[in-house]
């Protein structure tokens, strides 16, 4: 019989601690991403409970600064295993080629928000976050759409945290 070596309550720091080291939580900050006609926005990532949260810093003309962009589910139901063959969506056939082409591409349940101008009708569509190895990306796929949003890491000439500001 195994015994919880850790003190009551231990467990969830554990796994806060833990998760920290998987891709899919070095998420947090400020993204660039290619929005079809709209050009590029800039995206703040931030973590809620169990979700992850995609908020616009610049906004368009469907869906403004400040609104909510992508929301993902971070739970074990929500991650996606390897497609193979059976697509639910023909828009997962852009999910399929990542699979077969890169290593390590986690996917995971989400959704994200679509609007008529000026904001009128808001409503959140079925699509899938995909985190990728490689530091500094990450995609979002709309399915009803079947259009892929790629975002990288946006240097916005902030110092990082172990990097003392310099004095002028």
């Amino acid at each position: 019989q195994t015994q919880n070596v850790l003190p009551k309550g231990h467990n969830q720091e554990l796994i806060s601690e833990l998760e920290k080291l998987m891709p899919i939580f070095q998420l947090k900050g400020t993204w660039k991403g290619q929005y079809a006609s709209h050009g590029d926005e800039l995206v703040e990532v931030s973590y809620t409970k169990d979700s992850l949260v995609v908020s616009k810093v610049t906004g368009d003309e469907n869906v403004p600064a400040g609104e909510v962009s992508i929301l993902a589910k971070l739970t074990p139901d929500g991650v996606l295993s390897p497609l193979g063959k059976d697509l639910k969506h023909s828009a997962e056939k852009i999910r399929v080629v990542f699979e077969q082409n890169l290593e390590g591409v986690q996917v995971f349940k989400g959704q994200g928000q679509v609007a008529q101008k000026g904001f009128k009708f808001p409503q959140f569509i079925e699509g899938q976050l995909m985190v990728f190895q490689e530091e500094g990306v990450f995609g979002f796929l709309w399915l009803p759409m079947a259009y892929l949003i790629m975002f990288e890491r946006c240097d916005l000439g902030l110092p990082s945290p172990e990097e003392p500001e310099s004095e002028l």
